[in-house]
């Protein structure tokens, strides 16, 4: 009888990743196909490369909500949800500050001493990178060059943070 019980319920695991922008329940088990509580939203997934908790009360309060049936699902005491990324690839940076630099200085010979490649967690999948300089760059400082990210998401730009 035991065996029978434990082979009847749905045990969502303490830890699971996920790679897109919301974050559903059946991502933490395994439905099977037509049940409505696979689709439920539970809210908006973490940041690329970070993490968010859902607490045992949490997600049994969110399925009741929807009217649906808690009766055969387990949850421990918490589930941490991970978001899937990547980081930039220095080659495609470096590449970009180039283009960037003689875009705006045709006729200059360029030559790169460093790249400062930033630490950042990016969306999986496709990203559209670009590189561009200020108008007026002041020609005795050191150069610098802003790098703007976008994913094929339908995400917002955002620029990268700069190191000085």
């Amino acid at each position: 009888m035991i065996a029978l019980l434990l082979a009847c319920c749905l045990t969502a695991p303490s830890e699971v990743t996920v790679d897109t922008d919301t974050v559903k329940l059946g991502a933490m088990m395994e439905f099977l196909s037509g049940d409505p509580r696979a689709s439920l939203s539970l809210g908006a997934s973490p940041q690329p490369g970070l993490g968010r908790s859902f607490s045992r009360q949490e997600l049994i309060a969110k399925v009741r909500i929807a009217g649906l049936l808690t009766d055969d699902l387990q949850f421990p005491e918490s589930v941490m949800v991970r978001r899937k990324s990547q980081g930039l690839d220095r080659g495609t940076v470096a590449a970009l500050v180039q283009d960037a630099f003689a875009r705006q200085f045709p006729d200059a010979e360029i030559d790169i001493i460093s790249i400062e490649n930033p630490e950042v967690a990016v969306a999986t999948g496709p990203l559209d990178i670009t590189a561009s300089l200020p108008d007026r760059p002041d020609r005795g400082s050191s150069g610098r060059c802003r790098c703007r990210r976008r994913s094929w998401r339908a995400r917002p730009s955002r620029q990268l943070p700069r190191r000085r």
